[in-house]
């Protein structure tokens, strides 16, 4: 088995035990977030970066499968070059050959069509009241189009070559002999069709509850009952055939579905969830609904996509141009994708469940983190260094996952961890102060960062301390990540501790952009010391007439 075959199936790690063990019709992504740990991602940044709204923009997956590899990506991604440079080769053979892309279309939406039957047999859950016969019935169909679907169609790249050899070792074990069937009950237990003889004493298992044979076996001792009966009379005769009727019917078809269930369906179901062949074709199919995600969100990007270059250099850096962000780019519902703006929600028709996002807030942006080992961003309140340095991170993530994104071009390193830290409001229950859990979580993150890890602080320490004290103990946290050499990323009010950093030369200072007195949302290089507060108050009716205003009309003022 070659190096990348083995990144592939370690992969495969804890998405049945978590994830489709519950309502098929829920994609249980809290508590997939909450089980599979991540050495990349720490739950809290996971939450602060917003990976659920990242998971919605970028999903167009057709399988509930496919969904679930597509959320397990974003919160366990690999740090395997090798591995992300395969996914990737395989998304731009999808994108480049569009027969390919109609093919694997078609055998996703073949494999979603009978999904649920394999989740309902493999788990329990009962979508559509279906009955044990229908489940096994639907879940043997998935199997069999799983392994025939991929016989015609041809690929190159070795991502998606060892999918379809993954599904292609299925076909050729003693599991799939079983599903396909005919399956036999013998002395000696469960065997397939290719193992019993034509003498060999067996029972069929026919997945229906009608049961010819049994009915047929009934039926040939009416002549008995006839016999018996007649020499009782007449109305014996016609009581007794009438009940004996009744009682052999009721036995050919009450009977079967018990005796199938604990006879057939349960072991076979039991032998198919410990075939791990069977877990590595499922694995696969959803693996390549995902990359077809990838290709179809690509096309929602119009122009401005592209393949990020991805490095294993260290220490890390990240450069990229008309860089925009994925999800304030995202438009509604997939079927209501608009136009301008890269399919900007500020274009968007707005309805009762998502606002408007103002059109500037899809300005692109030039990101350059690269040697400067720390980044120092000022400025006002609403002038989109939140929206930057979110950006950057979930970028980070998705060209980690071998995912398009949002960018003219990008050249970004492999990140061993991501780590967003944002300032903590503390709760009564945990006993301790907003300022010592700010510096616990700012110690966790200095602590385990390396060279190779992409941190962002943004405002991470604001809990009550004296002004001085602040700025000497926030210095020493932000001079420790500057002796590590990894990327870090400060969005911050704070112009004195930036001005001291930039004073000893460490780092580079980037500002919120203005023009006429409004942020533009551009990051440019300087320091800020422009004040938007009285701008946001005035915008928001919370300026000095507005409260003026307000007291006046209750009578609070004369």
């Amino acid at each position: 088995m070659s190096e990348l075959e083995n990144l592939i199936h370690n992969s495969n790690t804890g998405l049945f035990e978590v994830g489709l063990s519950d309502e098929y019709w829920n994609n249980d992504s809290r508590k997939m977030k909450n089980e599979l740990t991540s050495p990349v991602l720490d739950k809290k940044t996971l939450d602060l970066i917003e990976v659920p709204e990242l998971f919605n923009a970028i999903d167009y997956t057709r399988s509930g499968i496919g969904k679930r590899i597509l959320w397990r990506s974003l919160i366990q991604p690999p740090t395997s070059l090798e591995l992300i440079k395969a996914k990737q080769e395989s998304a731009l053979e999808i994108e480049r050959n569009s027969q390919l892309e109609n093919q694997l279309t078609h055998y996703i939406l073949s494999l979603g069509g009978k999904e649920h039957s394999l989740i309902g047999l493999f788990y329990g859950d009962k979508p559509y009241s279906e009955t044990e016969y229908d489940r096994y019935k639907g879940a043997k169909a998935y199997f069999e189009r799983m392994v025939d679907g991929i016989r015609n169609i041809e690929v190159e790249t070795a991502y998606l070559k060892t999918l379809f050899n993954d599904v292609d070792e299925l076909s050729k074990t003693r599991t799939y002999d079983f599903i396909k069937g005919p399956v036999f009950s013998t002395w000696k237990g469960l065997k397939p069709g290719s193992e019993v003889g034509f003498f060999t004493p067996k029972v069929k298992f026919t997945c229906r509850h009608f049961k010819p044979t049994l009915v047929t076996l009934a039926l040939a001792q009416f002549p008995l009952a006839v016999h018996f009966f007649n020499t009782m009379g007449g109305e014996a005769l016609a009581a007794g055939l009438l009940f004996d009727g009744m009682f052999s019917m009721f036995a050919a078809m009450s009977i079967p579905p018990g005796f199938d269930q604990n006879c057939f369906i349960d072991p076979l179901r039991d032998m198919y969830k410990a075939d791990e062949n069977v877990w590595k074709g499922i694995e696969a199919a959803g693996k390549i609904d995902e990359l077809l995600s990838f290709v179809k969100y690509s096309k929602t990007l119009k122009d401005n996509y592209t393949m990020p270059t991805v490095t294993d250099r260290n220490p890390h850096y990240f450069l990229a141009e008309n860089l925009m962000n994925p999800i304030l780019m995202d438009a509604k519902p997939k079927s209501q994708k608009s136009s301008g703006c890269g399919g900007c929600k500020g274009n968007a028709p707005s309805d009762d469940n998502e606002p408007d996002i103002p059109t500037q807030f899809c300005i692109p942006n030039d990101v350059e983190l690269n040697g400067q080992y720390l980044t120092m961003i000022t400025g006002p309140n609403d002038g989109g260094k939140t929206t930057y340095s979110k950006t950057i991170a979930q970028i980070q993530l998705l060209a980690q996952i071998g995912c398009y994104i949002p960018a003219k071009k990008a050249e970004i390193s492999v990140a061993d961890q991501i780590h967003y830290s944002a300032a903590i409001v503390g709760k009564l229950a945990q006993r301790a102060g907003d300022y010592k859990l700010e510096m616990i979580r700012l110690r966790d993150i200095l602590f385990n960062s390396t060279p190779r890890s992409l941190v962002i602080l943004n405002d991470a320490i604001t809990g009550t301390t004296t002004h001085k004290e602040g700025i000497v103990e926030y210095y020493n946290a932000l001079d420790g990540f500057y002796a590590k050499r990894n990327n870090t990323v400060l969005v911050t009010h704070n112009l004195e501790l930036v001005k001291k950093l930039h004073g000893e030369e460490k780092g580079k200072c980037l500002q919120v952009e203005f023009k006429e007195g409004n942020p533009t949302h551009r990051i440019i290089p300087g320091i800020s010391e422009y004040s938007h507060a009285s701008a946001v108050s005035k915008k928001i009716g919370m300026s000095r007439e507005d409260i003026q205003s307000h007291l006046r009309n209750k009578g609070y003022l004369k």
